[in-house]
């Protein structure tokens, strides 16, 4: 886990700053959660205890999900919804120079 975010330090801070950039965006009644998710991702991706595949998983699953949610409160609006697919873009590559396997993010069926 430590080698993959020593490796990609630097893209996954320009993914994190992306992503809080990005929630900005978002409605009011998910832009606080969608940021303390963020802000527990980035403590324990300093803290190499919390540096679990399966934690960082959960974490990005409920950015994944905060980013749908997001998009269908908005209705569909133009920009809006392109924000959105950049998110879950974001995320999805966050997913990967983290090495977590996508079976662990991907929705529960």
């Amino acid at each position: 886990m430590t080698t993959y975010i020593d490796q990609n330090h630097d893209d996954i801070t320009r993914l994190l700053a992306n992503l809080r950039n990005m929630v900005q965006q978002f409605p009011e009644e998910q832009k606080d959660d969608v940021l303390m998710d963020l802000d527990d991702l980035e403590s324990d991706l300093k803290i190499p205890e919390k540096q679990d595949p399966n934690r960082f998983g959960k974490r990005l699953k409920r950015l994944l999900a905060a980013g749908t949610a997001a998009g269908t409160i908005a209705s569909g609006a133009a920009t809006f919804s392109g924000d959105v697919k950049e998110f879950t873009d974001n995320v999805v590559e966050l997913t990967q120079k983290l090495g977590i396997p996508v079976e662990l993010v991907q929705p529960s069926r």
